[in-house]
């Protein structure tokens, strides 16, 4: 019996060593039966069935580990998991995860041999993609051209099996959106991510954008993440000032208070921040005179008399204002303010008398044969009022001369009939 079991142990010690390769799901319950050693290392066929029962199975132990061990093996062979495994904190990113662990078959207290198992740890794809934020703030600018690009964060996914932890990107956006997403992969394997714009973009039409990223693995089921993306476009100023009407009509009086404006004039600028403010002034193409007679505001835009007005003869003002924006190359547009003057007062008509001889001062002559109906003096009349204000009446009382009417506000003075 003796002699049998030595030629036995002397076979086992020269046979080539059996490895085995199991496979257990990470996630799994503690005790999870991972594989019979016995069986599947097919000792058994070495030994006489009286034998069978003497066969012992452990597991090695590592000197000074504190670590908790993550298999047991039973004296039978049977290798159960001893804690819930979990693959990302056991092994790296994107390699096959397995242990190693070494066992000890003897036959009653002799050694026969250890058997090397090798245990994979198969990932379970329980992670999705993750973004390090959750949305982005980016700005694109008007004057920016086709092929401007912003780079983005990529995602990262904890899995470490290789189609669990591989990403693949899209964008999600309207179809007329300006947008594209370029993904190059990197040497440590990981994405590159640019937004790139494919045309010049107008404020005025479209000043925000909300696009989505999506990252999703290559496990399955497989998870997603997603990146929201707010876009802004920044403002170029590209507009002018637009005033709410070309010609602006008013008429004013003599009772005008100088505190309350006769018109206000506006303008509208699309472009935002400084670019979109606007101011007025007077534009160089309005007279001297003018501006002493008027008050603008430049921030409202109201126009004021100025004090002492004088309501002369003229009866119409042509003010032309212009809008200026605040952009670092201003833009500016004109508009006309047309102001009536409507005197209400009742002034004195005015006489312009010119003769047909010369006159010494105040005093003209005539000849002593001179002819009846002869003609002395032209006499025009003035009156700068309104309406009946500005009607008149001429008469001369003189028992030589006569005034005869030549057409409105215009006489003759001629010699009368002897």
């Amino acid at each position: 019996m003796s002699i049998t079991l030595f030629l036995l142990v002397i076979m086992l010690n020269t046979s080539v060593c059996i490895d085995i390769t199991y496979h257990v799901k990470e996630g799994q319950n503690p005790d999870t039966l991972v594989g019979n050693i016995a069986s599947d290392a097919h000792l058994y066929n070495s030994f006489h069935a009286e034998e069978l029962n003497r066969i012992t199975f452990s597991r090695l132990h590592e000197s000074l580990s504190g670590n908790a061990p993550m298999f047991k093996v039973g004296k039978n062979g049977m290798m159960y998991t001893s804690q819930t495994l979990d693959a990302e904190s056991l092994c790296k990113y994107n390699t096959e995860c397995f242990k190693i662990v070494e066992v000890a078959v003897r036959h009653k207290e002799s050694f026969v041999k250890v058997i090397e198992v090798k245990v994979i740890i198969d990932d379970v794809n329980d992670h999705q993609p993750e973004f390090p934020v959750k949305t982005v703030d980016m700005q694109f600018s008007e004057r920016d051209g086709k092929g401007t690009k912003i780079t983005l964060p990529s995602a990262t996914d904890k899995d470490v099996g290789f189609l669990n932890s591989q990403i693949t990107y899209h964008l999600e956006n309207n179809v007329n959106d300006p947008f594209i997403l370029l993904v190059k992969k990197k040497i440590d394997g990981t994405s590159k991510l640019d937004i790139i714009l494919q045309r010049k973009l107008d404020r005025e039409i479209n000043s925000t954008y909300t696009l989505q990223v999506i990252a999703k693995d290559d496990g399955t089921p497989s998870h997603q993440g997603i990146l929201t993306i707010h876009v802004s476009v920044t403002d170029e100023n590209d507009n002018q000032p637009v005033f709410s009407k070309n010609v602006y009509n008013v008429s004013i009086n003599n009772r005008q208070d100088i505190y309350t404006p006769i018109v206000t004039v506006y303008a509208t600028d699309l472009d935002s921040g400084e670019n979109g403010k606007v101011s007025y002034y007077f534009s160089s193409k309005t007279s001297d005179f003018a501006k002493t007679l008027f008050y603008l505001n430049e921030t409202s835009g109201k126009i004021f008399l100025a004090r002492n007005f004088p309501f002369t003869k003229r009866k119409t003002y042509k003010l032309f204002i212009e809008a200026i924006d605040k952009g670092s190359i201003p833009l500016s547009s004109t508009a006309m303010v047309l102001v009536n003057i409507i005197n209400r007062q009742n002034n004195a008509p005015s006489l312009d008398v010119k003769f047909v001889s010369e006159p010494i001062g105040n005093i003209t002559t005539i000849s002593e044969g001179v002819k009846t109906n002869s003609f002395i003096a032209y006499v025009k009349v003035s009156d700068n009022d309104v309406n009946q204000n500005g009607e008149v009446v001429c008469d001369l009382n003189h028992d030589k001369l006569q005034l005869q009417k030549l057409g409105r506000k215009k006489y003759k003075v001629v010699l009368k009939t002897l």
